[in-house]
């Protein structure tokens, strides 16, 4: 009897020294930080920097609107809690160093919530652009890996996005909800202002421009030009002034040339810096005619909480 009771005692002993072990070796990741530093009509860029023990598995990037935060805080069975993971090298928009959204300690890395539907090295449940003038929150976390857990979230930052002015150029994101089926949403009609386009030497109907649009870039540059290219166009056919991306529309259309966007491909270095160009052209970021650029800021909980009361 008193062998077994040595035995037991040993044998609970060991299993007490292996989970200490076990727990020793699987502490949580350090909690990063983040902080908004930009915002268009249709996107919100985080900054966001890992913690002293880094993040080499990515990071999840949680978002919602503001108004349902302040209902109903991040619980996701009343509220509409968004996820995004960054976990590998994006493509459309690009990071210094290594290029890699895994970070060692104080490692940091932007990403543009609002803008992942071309992007790589992502998984996002909600690939929609952001809405203009609109409130939005969010936090995010170190992923866990097989050498520690993920980390605590950081704290909320909230933030707004521009807000649509008259006779502005419109965004990616809304040709895309406001054009030929299926690039159309709810109760959206079609405010196309043509019936086609010519993109590099070829002209695509409606439809063709549309079935373009609706394919993710997965990191083709010919894809990634493409979407940029035909928001412009359409800015343009929709009365927005030409000049400031005159130039980065003639160099698009000629890297096109008889390429199709919807069977070529050509590699993500080939749209910069032109896509990013028309980019900041269909956000309103330029010297467009009546569509001053508008500062981007951080909203306080209180300036959030006055407009939902």
């Amino acid at each position: 009897m008193r062998k077994l009771q040595r035995f037991a005692t040993v044998a609970a002993l060991a299993v007490a020294a292996l989970s200490g072990a076990f727990t020793s070796a699987h502490a949580k990741y350090a909690t990063p930080s983040a902080r908004i530093v930009t915002a268009t009509r249709s996107s919100i860029t985080l900054e966001i920097t890992a913690g002293q023990s880094g993040a080499p598995g990515g990071f999840t990037v949680q978002w919602m609107h503001g108004a349902d935060y302040l209902a109903h805080g991040w619980d996701p069975i009343y509220s509409y809690v968004y996820i995004c993971d960054l976990y590998g090298t994006p493509t459309w928009n690009t990071l210094p160093g290594d290029g890699s959204f895994t970070v060692g300690p104080g490692g940091v890395v932007t990403a543009e919530l609002g803008d992942m539907f071309d992007e790589t090295g992502v998984y996002a449940d909600n690939t929609d652009y952001f809405e203009a003038g609109s409130d939005y929150v969010f936090r995010v976390k170190a992923v866990g890996d097989a050498n520690d857990t993920e980390s605590d979230f950081s704290s909320t930052q909230a933030g707004s996005t521009q807000p649509t002015g008259d006779d502005c150029t419109f965004t990616l994101g809304y040709w895309k909800t406001h054009g030929p089926s299926p690039c159309v949403s709810g109760n959206n009609t079609n405010v196309w202002p043509v019936a086609g386009l010519t993109l590099g030497n070829n002209f695509y109907t409606d439809a063709q421009l549309c079935a373009i649009l609706q394919m993710p870039a997965g990191g083709n540059g010919l894809l990634i030009l493409a979407h940029q290219l035909i928001a412009a166009k359409l800015n343009i056919a929709n009365g927005a002034n030409p000049t400031p991306v005159a130039a980065d529309i003639a160099a698009a259309d000629a890297i096109i040339g008889n390429l199709n966007p919807l069977t070529d491909t050509l590699p993500a270095s080939a749209a910069d810096p032109y896509a990013h160009n028309l980019d900041n052209f269909n956000n309103g970021l330029t010297s467009v005619p009546h569509c001053g650029e508008t500062p981007a800021h951080k909203s306080t909980w209180g300036s959030v909480k006055v407009r939902y009361h």
